[in-house]
């Protein structure tokens, strides 16, 4: 690193992030900021109001993302929202032009990196050829996953079964460990009794960027429902679809219930319970997908997803592809070589070790590590 301590701005989006960000940046001995992307502080104004108007071509792009999920809140998207949208980038740019008056930050991190100040701030960092690292979640509990590339398919996993068929995994696999914990936002319904034949549809939050962006056939939970619909004809008799909601979603789905025999909620069951017991996952692009291979249950995909790896998973791009695979349930499997390999390479090699939510000291330092890579990569 050039022989000194590299400066990095971090972006938060909220006050707590900001803590998180500010241990973190004690901890790995690094020269750096951080700015709250909704209380980001005085800045300079103007040179933010020009800055922005030269690139107001792209501001319909930076905003797509939050009318898109205003839309489906059932709130308005009219001019006044999308002024108030442009007034708050203004100011949160005012606040990095502030920023970089002092100096030029040798990389940006910031977590996700879809809401539209941030898209704003993605651009301005391609315009002064500052590095964007990108902080998400990991796919495994209490892990953290940095990438330089982008997040969920947008980033840097290799998508060659080959290259983790490759991988050495010195006789120490991956040995799996309990799922991630999702606390429910409303009360779970009563557990029901499971069919013995079925395939387990677990629903994602539908303002999700997984959702709303990484799924160009389904584009939302009820569109799902109708695929599932449209696939009850190619299903085995024997067969059933189980769909739980997602525990942490605004949007729920009473209205769905009870309309087709064949096809049951299952709420108030444990998600670990209905992986394990599932002929086979049915997901968009959700990390249970990842979790239902860590079990040893074969998954299909319906978007992007940065799994979808021949022989690691089954993809469908279209309702024809899906009734083919759920016609035959035999020809759905998993290979898990493959899987052990790729959970391998995924915990010791991807992921950094540690919760976002409590980070610790070595936390800090796999991050540091893992920075200085991307940084020194590019």
């Amino acid at each position: 690193m050039r022989g000194r301590k590299p400066y990095i701005l971090f972006l938060a989006r909220s006050r707590e992030q900001k803590k998180r960000f500010n241990f973190l940046i004690s901890k790995m001995g690094i020269d750096g900021s951080v700015i709250n992307g909704k209380r980001p502080g005085v800045g300079k104004t103007w040179k933010a109001i020009l800055w922005v108007w030269k690139k107001r071509d792209e501001i319909p792009l930076w905003i797509s993302f939050h009318l898109m999920k205003a839309r489906i809140r059932g709130r308005r998207t009219g001019a006044l929202l999308r002024l108030v949208l442009v007034v708050s980038t203004v100011r949160f740019m005012a606040r990095i032009l502030k920023e970089a008056d002092t100096t030029i930050p040798e990389a940006m991190v910031i977590w996700n990196g879809e809401s539209y100040k941030f898209r704003a701030a993605r651009s301005w960092a391609k315009e002064k050829n500052v590095q964007v690292i990108f902080m998400e979640n990991g796919f495994l509990p209490s892990t953290i996953a940095i990438d330089g590339k982008g997040i969920n398919c947008n980033n840097s996993i290799p998508r060659r079964a080959a290259f983790y068929k490759e991988y050495d995994i010195k006789g120490l696999p991956f040995e799996g460990r309990s799922l991630i914990s999702r606390k429910s936002k409303v009360n779970p319904d009563a557990e029901i009794e499971l069919p013995k034949h079925y395939f387990f549809i677990p629903f994602q939050v539908p303002t999700d960027t997984q959702v709303l962006l990484n799924s160009h056939w389904i584009k939302s939970m009820e569109a799902f429902y109708q695929v599932l619909q449209s696939c009850l004809s190619a299903l085995p008799a024997a067969y059933t679809f189980v769909v739980k909601e997602h525990p942490t979603a605004e949007i729920r789905y009473p209205h769905l219930h009870n309309i087709e025999s064949r096809i049951v909620f299952a709420n108030g069951n444990n998600t670990a319970d209905l992986i394990r017991k599932a002929g086979a996952v049915l997901t968009l692009n959700s990390t249970v997908g990842i979790e239902s291979l860590l079990m040893g249950v074969p998954v299909i995909t319906l978007g992007e997803a940065c799994y979808n790896i021949d022989g690691l998973v089954h993809h469908a791009d279209n309702i024809t592809e899906l009734r083919a695979l759920l016609s035959n349930p035999g020809q759905i499997n998993v290979d898990k070589l493959l899987v052990r390999h790729f959970l391998t390479w995924l915990e010791r090699e991807y992921l950094i070790p540690g919760s976002w939510r409590n980070p610790q000291d070595e936390t800090a330092v796999a991050m540091k590590r893992r920075i200085e890579h991307i940084m020194g990569n590019n």
